[in-house]
């Protein structure tokens, strides 16, 4: 009788590398379907981003395995998995690499854990992978309901705990006899519930109140609104506070203050300085570009090659710094947008 073995490769010396980050996309791990781009740490009781375009290099029994997370036209993850000139993408990490695994090797006892093998155990890729991450997702249950906060909220909201303006939680249950993802956000005061098959949105609420558009969609009745978003959690109120307090010791600007070096100063401390590899670097010159331009959007590669030496080789993690230090001071990565709100 075959027997099947449970491998952790971080047991094999030299196994493993990480070739690049990968990148937090917000209209994808903060969007409707966010729940399928986060995991449960393996460490610490917390969530940890699948980012798109990571890939890491393993090795296992003398093989060379890359794997890599790439969106699918689901809008959900996908794990490529190569070898050579082999390779096959996959809905979940642990298919793809035993999928290869015993196609290349034979050996059909083996398993390995997907997260594992992308380094979710190691403790300094776990960090790196959180570096430019302002939230983490988590989930709090209700009976048999598990209710994904994929967003906290800035606003103050008292009758909720605190939340308020831009909190957004979802959770799988049924509607007409099909199973199906409803997703909650308030924005500008008003509760919305958006009901997803599959990608489609088959339908969508409005309410003064949690309570209020939940008694709309004639379903789950049995439930108070506010439970059912998730705001009235114990959990939720805390995890409000806490990034409230986070966030108060972080500095931003918008675009119009870069005129302020002191505030610029600052979050160029805060974000860029250690992480950038050239030092007596002018920075500041691509926000002095910015305002000679007559486009509101500054394309960041190119602007950073006019200031890097011509044989600069930039990492994942300067990049990276980079693109926080952006959003920082007031740029998202989208288009169009006027410029009090640009694009990088």
């Amino acid at each position: 009788m075959a027997t099947t073995s449970i491998v952790n490769p971080n047991k094999q010396k030299n196994f493993y590398k990480l070739l690049f980050c990968g990148s937090i996309v917000p209209e994808i791990h903060y969007g409707p379907f966010a729940i399928n781009w986060w995991t449960t740490s393996i460490q610490k009781n917390n969530t940890l981003p699948y980012r798109i375009g990571m890939k890491v290099q393993v090795e296992l029994s003398n093989i060379i395995f890359l794997m890599e997370i790439v969106l699918n036209t689901d809008l959900k993850p996908g794990f490529s998995c190569e070898v050579g000139e082999e390779s096959i993408v996959c809905e979940t990490p642990s298919a793809a690499i035993n999928y290869m695994y015993k196609k290349i090797t034979n050996k059909k006892g083996t398993t390995y854990s997907g997260n594992v093998v992308l380094g979710f155990d190691n403790l300094e890729v776990t960090n790196e992978l959180l570096k430019d991450v302002d939230f983490q997702p988590f989930m709090v249950t209700l009976e048999n309901i598990n209710i994904f906060i994929f967003a906290i909220g800035s606003g103050w909201n008292a009758n909720w705990g605190g939340v308020g303006e831009g909190f957004c939680s979802s959770f799988t249950s049924r509607f007409k006899s099909e199973s199906c993802h409803f997703v909650q956000k308030i924005i500008k005061n008003n509760c919305i519930i958006e009901i997803y098959k599959g990608n489609e949105c088959i339908a969508n609420f409005n309410g003064a109140t949690p309570t209020e558009v939940w008694k709309k969609t004639g379903v789950l009745k049995k439930y108070k609104g506010e439970e059912l978003f998730g705001v009235s959690h114990t959990v939720v109120s805390n995890e409000f506070q806490k990034y409230q307090q986070q966030q108060s010791t972080t500095v931003t600007c918008l675009p119009e203050e870069w005129k302020n070096r002191e505030i610029i100063d600052k979050i160029f401390e805060d974000n860029l300085k250690k992480k950038i590899g050239v030092s007596g670097l002018n920075w500041y010159s691509i926000f002095d570009s910015f305002y000679e331009q007559k486009s509101s959007i500054i394309e960041l590669t190119s602007s950073l090659k006019k200031i890097y030496p011509k044989e600069h080789e930039f990492t994942s993690r300067e990049l990276r710094a980079w693109h926080t230090m952006m959003s920082r001071v007031g740029c998202h990565d989208v288009t169009p947008y006027p410029k009090e709100n640009s694009k990088v």
